[in-house]
């Protein structure tokens, strides 16, 4: 990340913010159409919902505030909702730090959090509310450092925390990456972490869940805040269960701390191009098999272990590649790979394992496949099922292309 503080010298001295961007530039919005000079110091500037400076033609918030010439904030911030017109946030700053009370409204006008900052540090006690006005918690924080739980609500409005003691479940605030065009993106988790609290701190067992499947990945165990172990809920394929550190991490951070970064979020037509492939891939089903993918990679395994005496199997890489490409009736009507003998192995094999289950989108058939993992020097198959959402017309040459482009990339031929 480069800092780049911008000053325009006119007529009149004015002040714009300094812009925090990367090397690229094809998914990153022209800085100038994030925001507008009202007069002299005082500006308007256009956010997503995640405080990333967006263009004002697909902005979710925008911030009324004054600008100091080395391109900080300065005094009152007022932020708004755009589509409603309602407050979003107010906080004040002071020498280019947030300072004293904060209040974050949802889009109805409801409050959700109010506290304290002190140069931009949360501090004193908190209290958070979810967006149909129930009290969500009150967390206080300390001079040390950290937080400490005071109160819990679960959505229903049970009271589950009380003066520290108690449950607690939430999840982390995203992490942001540049992606590489000089855009910065939340990188969110799909984790939640829940467990019970002893003094305001995670005391026995936790767990974090996996927000996809809901289902748990780690059980960690922790005294007064300190973690003591771990391990991962379902044993991964490679490596120990068993957990050093704690994947059950608590921060908290300020709401809005991320505009203070002045980070560019994406340009409006690539922000669509995004929304629309994630809407693609909340409605993509993936292929499936009657068998796991596990048990499926064992029984090619088994039948490649017939020709391991062969000189063209010794003379395999130690990981060798075979894409498959399944048909709209769930056929492995495409096996490509770098040795002939494998390629005609692999066809042959699957004709003798169940059918599959092709990739859906809407319910409609997607282009799709698995990628056989031929490991010899774990001596296994692993499975890996992929699809590709994009809507276009399929043509056999198409597709041809398609599965050998996907061949190329699993040797390393392309990037």
């Amino acid at each position: 990340m480069l800092g780049v503080p911008v000053l325009a010298q006119a007529q009149t001295a004015t002040v714009v913010p300094r812009v925090a961007i990367g090397e690229g530039t094809a998914a990153k919005p022209n800085f100038k159409d994030c925001y507008q000079v009202i007069r002299n110091d005082s500006v308007r500037l256009f956010y997503d919902a995640d405080y990333l400076l967006t263009p004002s033609a697909c902005a979710s918030i925008r911030r009324l505030t004054r600008i100091t010439p080395d391109g900080n904030f300065t005094g009152e911030a007022r932020d708004y909702w755009m589509d409603e017109n309602v407050l979003a946030l107010r906080v004040r700053y002071v020498n280019g730090k947030a300072d004293g009370p904060i209040e974050q409204f949802a889009r109805s006008g409801k409050p959700v959090v109010r506290g304290q900052l002190a140069q931009g540090v949360p501090t004193g006690e908190w209290h958070y509310w979810y967006a149909n006005g129930q009290p969500r918690q009150v967390l206080r924080f300390p001079a040390e450092g950290g937080f400490r739980i005071v109160a819990y609500w679960d959505s229903t409005g049970a009271r589950r925390a009380t003066d520290g003691n108690g449950y607690w479940e939430g999840a982390p605030p995203p992490n942001y990456v540049t992606s590489g065009s000089g855009a910065w993106l939340p990188e969110r988790t799909y984790f939640r972490f829940r467990g019970p609290v002893a003094e305001g701190l995670p005391h026995g067992q936790w767990q974090s869940i996996d927000t996809r499947t809901n289902q748990p990945f780690s059980d960690e165990m922790f005294s007064r805040g300190r973690f003591r172990s771990g391990q991962l809920s379902t044993k991964p394929r490679y490596g120990s269960a068993v957990l050093t550190t704690p994947k059950v991490v608590l921060e908290m951070e300020a709401p809005g701390a991320t505009a203070e970064r002045f980070r560019l979020g994406l340009a409006c037509a690539e922000r669509e191009r995004r929304q629309q492939l994630r809407a693609e891939f909340e409605q993509l089903a993936m292929p499936k098999n009657a068998l796991s993918f596990e048990a499926y990679g064992q029984q090619l395994h088994r039948k490649l272990l017939n020709f391991s005496n062969q000189p063209w199997y010794a003379q395999l890489p130690a990981n060798a590649p075979v894409v498959c490409g399944i048909d709209s009736l769930g056929n492995v009507t495409t096996v490509l790979a770098a040795s002939g003998p494998l390629q005609a192995v692999v066809r042959e094999a699957v004709k003798d394992l169940p059918r599959w289950t092709p990739a859906t989108v809407r319910g409609h058939y997607a282009l799709c496949g698995f990628v056989v993992r031929l490991d010899r020097g774990r001596d296994q198959v692993r499975i890996n099922p992929m699809a590709n959402t994009g809507q276009i017309a399929w043509t056999p040459q198409l597709v041809q292309a398609y599965w050998e482009a996907v061949l190329a990339r699993e040797l390393g031929k392309t990037p």
